[in-house]
């Protein structure tokens, strides 16, 4: 099986996630699968995410691989495929062709999520937001805590965005000073917080202490 050229010039291909594609990186992509031969399209990035993914053929297979990773640098791989149907290989048409695009979509948001699961599994770095609780919902985030998971007492998170552990809304230069909590938080609930971070496992819908809901990032 000859190779096609994959002909998409920008280093992101799509959006929001690695499958909502640009609509020039999906016909591109769409021209290739019908071109019935070997392509790949390279690594391409998601604008709005932190990861990225790559498309290539061998025979009647579509593999997918993606990468992920976060604030702190931390990554996660993962990799899959689908078989294009014989059907559409034997009477290529429109129909088929976005029935294979739409499996495909489906595959990477696998893949993706797979891949964020291996990042998470391997974390150094425990992220909990706080906000206030409204019932079934929660306010726009308003604090941050960092627990570190790496048990080594390293001075501050990995990475370039965050530059102390524990809360992060404080008035202090100091790294290193545990005992500061953000202004409109008291000491009663900021600990009650914290101990409920470093000893409980909060549901994925968080748990409330005094009007504020914990959950995990």
């Amino acid at each position: 099986m000859n190779q096609v050229n994959f002909n998409y010039a920008r280093s992101d291909g799509a959006s929001w996630g690695a499958s909502s594609f640009y609509e020039d990186f999906e016909k591109e992509l769409a021209r290739a699968i019908k071109c019935e031969q070997v392509f790949d399209t390279g690594w391409y990035s998601v604008k709005k995410e932190i990861e990225s993914a790559r498309i290539w053929r061998v025979g009647s297979r579509l593999h997918v691989e993606a990468s992920v990773s976060n604030d702190f640098d931390e990554e996660g791989h993962s990799d899959g495929w689908i078989d294009i149907p014989q059907s559409y290989l034997a009477a290529p048409d429109d129909a088929g062709l976005e029935g294979i695009l739409d499996a495909l979509k489906k595959e990477i948001d696998k893949t993706v999520a797979a891949a964020e699961e291996s990042r998470d599994d391997d974390a150094s770095v425990g992220l909990y937001i706080i906000g206030e609780d409204r019932g079934a919902g929660m306010s726009p985030w308003k604090y941050t805590y960092l627990q570190d998971l790496t048990g080594i007492g390293s001075e501050r998170p990995p990475g370039d965005y965050y530059h102390r552990w524990g809360w992060q809304e404080v008035n202090t230069d100091d790294a290193l000073d545990e005992s500061a909590i953000p202004e409109g938080l008291t000491r009663e609930t900021a600990d009650k917080i914290r101990d409920a971070i470093y000893e409980s496992d909060l549901p994925d819908k968080g748990e409330v202490f005094d009007g504020w809901r914990v959950r995990r990032g």
